[in-house]
């Protein structure tokens, strides 16, 4: 969290106080122009440092160095949790395994343990990455909009409010995507199941002349799981590629609506625009 939220704020210096800040010394804007980073400006005169191009540049380095150094410990850190998540997650289902009753594991099915001490536990790993990525990125959100909600208000609600309405759009994709995730860990354990069944009896099913059938079982089974990750990866495609037209669209109808109708300046807009599009990009 600390990390996160100190990567958030390096990078909103560095995208949001500075670009106003160039135009100026460019000549582009003066200082009423800057609203309510006007703050920064007064600061860098009380330090004594002149506001120049040069020296703008340097603490833009500045920032960005000390942002990109937090984000080296912050994923050395990631890793090591999350490797203490797996191997704690691992022992813990041995001793689960080890500490069942004996009737329970007569009757519990045979894959479905295999499969949650081995498969599952990468899954739930995954999981946990995606989640706290999540996490992280929500830190990130709030650290952007408070920067876009200080540069402009109004264009920020407005891009937010877009952003959390296109949301809705995506509930019922959500939604099938975890079914199909529940019925994909329902067949990974058959296979597992049905797998084990295969070794276990490999005797009997050869003597028998069993093994052509048994197998058309698996086969069967394995494209069941291969229909499910075709289902997951195609509404996953559906996410990833219809999130950018969405949000351009989004940002495109403010800034009309923000220009030609409210009669705001565009150079205020494009500024707040950079912390509304990481904002509704990590949403």
């Amino acid at each position: 969290m600390l990390f996160s939220l100190f990567v958030g704020v390096l990078d909103g210096f560095g995208l949001t106080m500075f670009l106003p800040l160039l135009q100026m010394v460019s000549g582009d804007t003066d200082n009423e122009s800057l609203g309510n980073l006007q703050f920064l400006v007064d600061f860098l005169g009380e330090v004594g440092l002149p506001l120049t191009l040069l020296s703008i540049l340097g603490l833009m380095l500045i920032f960005f160095y000390g942002k990109g150094l937090m984000q080296y410990y912050a994923s050395i850190y990631s890793v090591k949790v999350r490797e203490w998540f797996v191997k704690n997650l691992r022992i813990q289902n041995i001793k689960g395994l080890n500490n069942l009753k004996y009737k329970y594991f007569v009757m519990s099915d045979v894959g479905r343990i295999q499969n949650t001490l081995t498969g599952e536990v990468d899954r739930v790993a995954a999981a946990y990455f995606n989640y706290f990525k999540t996490f992280e990125a929500g830190i990130f959100v709030a650290v952007y909009m408070g920067f876009a909600f200080t540069l402009d208000a109004e264009f920020a609600l407005m891009v937010t409010a877009g952003g959390i309405l296109t949301n809705f759009l995506y509930t019922k994709l959500y939604k099938n995507t975890k079914g199909i995730s529940r019925t994909l860990t329902g067949e990974n354990n058959v296979f597992q199941s049905l797998i084990i069944q295969n070794v276990g009896n490999y005797k009997y099913l050869k003597a028998t002349g069993s093994l052509h059938k048994y197998a058309v079982k698996l086969e069967e089974s394995v494209n069941r799981i291969q229909d499910s990750n075709k289902k997951i990866g195609k509404l996953d495609a559906l996410l990833n590629s219809g999130r950018e037209p969405i949000l351009i669209s989004v940002v495109v109808m403010v800034i009309y609506i923000q220009t030609q109708l409210l009669g705001s300046s565009l150079g205020a807009i494009l500024i707040s625009l950079t912390q509304v599009s990481h904002q509704n990009n990590f949403t």
